[in-house]
């Protein structure tokens, strides 16, 4: 029988040995794709998106021509479209600009323990076994975007505060309404946490669902602000996809579609989608009444939306780490029995597998989502 710290602390563990391995491999790092922000060791977690939120933190979103080498390696059209940059949402910058990006970066790793912790807190709090689904979320297949400067441990660690804090009477529920706010303050798909109001309104405390939602809300009130303070349409950012070539569909439709794609990325991408539809699945017709109501809701809503973003060459290029980020689909009992342990086992190593392919990839410049 393992201990409570056993149950927690063996995940993080193995999470950071994965991580050291892959970055320490002696993979060399691709030239012309690979980025230098800091100088260090620590450039492996500062890829790609990070790279951004690292420069807006610098030079604001008006981004000054000093960066222009950064995004010839990064292959982008010169000049930066403004457009682009307000894909992203301004938590991130605000904390690479006031922490530095290596002190973001220390700050987003202390979030991911603190998060694992939440998560067995959570799971206990409704009445659910922990160690397999914390297993499963630190070394799940886009692992490696938890330790980097992403949003989704951002996503997580609020996620899991506003349920803490929303799901019973308490007297720490102002906490849900600045974490709601942070949730929507890191990611567009933020916004989708005002769905959680529903707890409160399942308990007819009407007050309090209204000011979660609105906390929500300022989310995007505080990112128009900073449109206007640019000169730019204060609801730019909902357009900021259509310079990446992301586009929304119908759920499972990119997942579809997929299958006359011949990429290996591609294909892989779809195979581990598929255990994570197994598993939504299974939290949609068999656990209904393991969590409540607006946390229910707000997972068949968050899952199917980011089931359904597809990109021009690779459809569901970015679905695997959007997904990653739904905790609750992590938290399957069934892994418990006896048939269900072999059955998580087999996942834990294929989710093994695919964290340090993906983690060696990212981390020395080539693109894994």
């Amino acid at each position: 029988m393992k201990s409570k710290s056993q149950v927690v602390l063996l995940p993080i563990l193995l999470h950071y040995l994965i991580l050291f391995l892959s970055v320490s491999k002696g993979t060399p790092d691709v030239p012309g794709h690979y980025v230098h922000i800091t100088g260090t060791w620590l450039d492996h977690f500062l890829q790609f998106d990070s790279v951004w939120y690292a420069l807006i933190g610098k030079y604001g979103y008006a981004i000054h021509h000093h960066a222009d080498s950064v995004f010839r390696i990064l292959d982008f059209p010169l000049p930066v479209p403004f457009q682009a940059v307000s894909a992203f949402f301004p938590l991130l910058p605000f904390l690479s600009h006031m922490l530095s990006p290596i002190g973001s970066l220390i700050l987003t790793n202390a979030l991911f323990v603190c998060e694992v912790f939440l998560l067995d807190s959570w799971l206990r709090h409704n009445h659910l076994k922990s160690f397999w689904a914390l297993l499963l979320f630190c070394v799940n297949p886009a692992g490696v975007f938890e330790s980097a400067l992403y949003p989704e441990p951002y996503l997580v660690f609020f996620g899991l505060l506003v349920l803490l804090f929303s799901e019973t009477k308490n007297r720490y529920w102002l906490l849900s309404l600045v974490s709601g706010f942070g949730m929507s303050m890191v990611t567009g798909l933020g916004i989708l946490s005002g769905i959680l109001s529903l707890n409160f309104f399942a308990r007819k405390e009407w007050g309090k669902g209204i000011l979660y939602s609105i906390s929500v809300l300022l989310g995007w009130f505080v990112f128009a602000g900073v449109m206007v303070r640019y000169k730019k349409p204060p609801l730019l950012f909902l357009h900021a996809q259509r310079v990446w070539d992301r586009t929304w569909t119908f759920p499972f439709v990119p997942w579809v579609k997929q299958l006359f794609d011949h990429s290996a990325l591609g294909g892989a991408i779809f195979f581990y989608l598929a255990i994570y539809i197994a598993g939504f699945l299974v939290v949609v017709f068999q656990m209904r009444k393991n969590f409540a109501f607006g946390t229910y809701v707000w997972i068949v809503v968050y899952t199917l939306f980011t089931l359904s973003t597809q990109a021009p060459r690779i459809p569901v290029f970015s679905e695997l780490r959007y997904i990653s980020a739904v905790f609750p689909l992590y938290s399957i009992q069934w892994f418990y029995s006896k048939p269900g342990k072999w059955l998580a086992w087999l996942i834990s190593a294929l989710f093994v597998a695919a964290f340090v392919l993906g983690a060696d990839a990212f981390s020395h410049g080539l693109p894994y989502e």
